[in-house]
This record gives structure tokens, sequence and C-alpha cells, in this order.
């Protein structure tokens, strides 16, 4: 045999170190290697921990969040806005449902009517006027409920829970809920009784004035 093929025959016995290297993949691994492959922590949650930034759908998730607790902030900054305007205003303002009943009461009635805000809850504006006021704004204002109309500078006299009469000037605006169905109404009132009474008192004036004028008699002036 020549040296070449003796060369041939000696290669041909070694194993080749591709061939040998594709046999060890195709070996099963251990166990104890399938086990450390299947225990190696994930680095996604680390990732995650340490501020990644959101995907698609959890930022639209945290902006309609941000967006909720934006609108219900200002919707408490708005009601404490409207509770100490009206705990100040010296106006009274109330709301009653669709059968008339007072559903609200500001405190101010305490200091224009002399009763607190939970002492007319559950009745209605009529059962504080006299008999014969209640008659007329029960007419008018059932009038006025019927066509869910707003209305101003309608004159009332209510009963002081001392039994004097005090006139108010009312306006109210009709309530609907966010189905589009009437609740109610929502009113304020103003105490005009002072005013009342001093247009009462120059028109008694200006009648006493002109009675006297004309019984004066002649006179003549030389």
């Amino acid at each position: 045999m020549s040296s070449i093929a003796r060369k041939g025959a000696a290669m041909a016995k070694k194993p080749s170190p591709i061939r040998a290297d594709r046999k060890a993949k195709r070996q099963p691994k251990s166990p104890a290697a399938r086990r450390s492959r299947t225990t190696q922590p994930s680095t996604r949650p680390l990732l995650s921990s340490l501020g990644t930034e959101p995907t698609g759908k959890q930022a639209r998730r945290t902006g309609r969040s941000q967006a909720i607790n934006q609108t219900e902030l200002a919707f408490q900054k708005s009601e404490e806005w409207i509770r100490g305007l009206l705990e100040t205003t010296s106006d009274w303002v109330w709301e009653i449902d669709e059968q008339a009943v007072f559903t609200y009461s500001s405190p101010n009635i305490c200091h224009i009517l002399g009763y607190q805000p939970e002492e007319v809850l559950g009745k209605t504006p009529f059962d504080l006027m006299p008999a014969e006021e209640a008659r007329r704004d029960g007419g008018l204002f059932g009038t006025i409920v019927a066509a869910r109309q707003s209305f101003s500078s309608i004159e009332s006299v209510y009963l002081h829970k001392d039994g004097r009469p005090i006139v108010f000037e009312c306006g109210g605006v009709p309530v609907f809920d966010g189905a589009g169905i009437f609740r109610g109404y929502r009113c304020i009132d103003r105490d005009i009784t002072e005013r009342k009474r001093a247009a009462e008192e120059s028109r008694n004036n200006q009648a006493l004035l002109a009675s006297i004028i004309e019984n004066i008699p002649h006179m003549i002036f030389v």
C-alpha cells in the first residue's frame, strides 16, 4: 500500500469533527441540563419592574384612569364651590321633586323663615304659605310644571315659623336626569319683604298727598 493510501485509510478511521459535533447535538440532554434551562430567570419581569415603557393598551388604560381621576377631582371641587356659595348667599335655594316635595333646602332658610333645612324636607312650598296664597301659587305652578318651563320674578308669600308673612321673588329651572326624564325643579327665592313694604309705604304717602291737595280750598292770591 502506498503512503498516500495509508494516509487516506488513517483519515477515514479518525472521527470527523463536524460529524462529532452534529452527533453531540443530536444526543439527548441530561435531566440536570434540562432543569438548568427551565429554571433560568426571565428578564421580562425584571425589565418591567425597572419601569419599561408600557404597551399601547397599558398606556391607554393609564390615560383613561388619569382622565377619570381628573374629572372626579374637578367635580368634587365644583361641589365644594357650590356648597360654599349656597351657605353664604343671602337667598334661599331649594329643590323639589316631580310631586313638588322638598328634596333640598339651603341653610339660609333658618334666617329667612325660621326653619331648619331638615324641617321642610318632605313638605311642599305650599305647606309654608297662607291658604289663599297656596291655592293661587299651586294653580300657577301646575301650569308651569306641565309645560316644563323655567320661570322668574314670581312673587309668593310664605309664613315665617312665628307666623309673620315673608314675601319672596322666585325663579326656577326644571331638572332632568341623564335619560332626559323630568325630576323636579331647582329654585331660588329672594326675600323682598322690606322692598315691598317700602314700595307700599311710598304709595300710601303719595295717595295721602294727593288727597290733601284735592281737599285744599281754592285760595285767592292778591
